[in-house]
């Protein structure tokens, strides 16, 4: 009797077996990978090209990734601060998510927004609907599902509308949706470095404007965050524009809330 229902559960357990392949997509940095196997479910292999801990606007791909983007259908990438990712996938047919987003505005930092998420939301699910054709009711739901959650998670945070001081520019189209407002930014751009001169002005209007918060990242920044603290007695608070970096942050969902707990916390009532 025990060998029967062996061999039936075994028979049941080959029944479930997938028939399908799995259709392998390609994206350039994390928060990407979240969304898409969010939205392509169970019949697609999502590869993220970026593995989590390296910076985007610097990243050199190894022999050894390079390998990862084979077999690749589609490549998601968002536009600017990721074109090595179409070399890396060379030959793989790609999608700028960025691209007509916002209107004028050069900084590629959307997917910490919730209206750009949409954005890039349906223009993923446009293609995987191409790529999965059986699967374009699911695929669609599941796109709608994402939009909602994102909304619910900053619906669960009352932000203090203020002005702080930034100090990389990753956070642009975050704060400009909360209405938080940035004053100035320390390191404008990648790889940039301040003058005496422009820090000086940064701790007068600090000062003058009575700003409370400096918003950071975990990137090196020549310990200038310590130092503006010091200066002018201003909160710091760490951000994180990618997953991984701080802690409760393993997914962009997670990241996006864990962001916003912080910053409520910074600014206070």
């Amino acid at each position: 009797m025990g060998k029967r229902v062996w061999i039936i559960l075994l028979l049941a357990l080959a029944g479930c077996k997938r028939d399908f392949k799995e259709t392998k997509v390609l994206v350039s940095i994390t928060p990407l990978h979240s969304l898409v196997k969010e939205i392509g479910g169970e019949k697609i292999e999502v590869v993220s090209l970026l593995t989590g801990l390296e910076n985007p606007h610097t990243y050199s791909p190894t022999p050894s990734r390079m390998r990862e983007a084979a077999g690749g259908k589609v490549l998601f990438l968002i536009g600017g601060l990721d074109e090595w990712a179409v070399k890396m996938a060379s030959g793989v047919p790609y999608v700028r998510l960025r691209d007509g987003y916002p209107p004028g505005e050069e900084n590629p930092h959307i997917w910490l927004d919730p209206d750009g998420i949409s954005w890039m939301v349906d223009k993923i699910c446009e293609k995987l609907c191409e790529l999965v054709p059986e699967d374009s009711a699911g695929i669609k739901k599941r796109a709608e599902q994402v939009k909602k959650r994102v909304r619910e998670i900053f619906g669960k945070y009352r932000i203090k509308k203020e002005k702080v001081v930034v100090m990389f520019p990753a956070f642009h189209h975050f704060l400009r949706h909360l209405g938080v407002e940035e004053a100035a930014c320390v390191f404008p751009s990648p790889g940039s470095s301040i003058s005496a001169k422009r820090l000086a002005s940064i701790l007068e209007l600090i000062r003058q404007k009575k700003i409370n918060v400096l918003v950071t990242a975990p990137f090196p920044d020549e310990g200038m965050a310590d130092l503006i603290a010091r200066e002018t007695g201003v909160k710091v608070v760490t951000l994180t524009p990618l997953p991984g970096l701080l802690p409760n942050t393993d997914d962009l969902f997670s990241m996006l809330d864990e962001n916003l707990r912080r910053l409520e916390d910074g600014l206070g009532d």
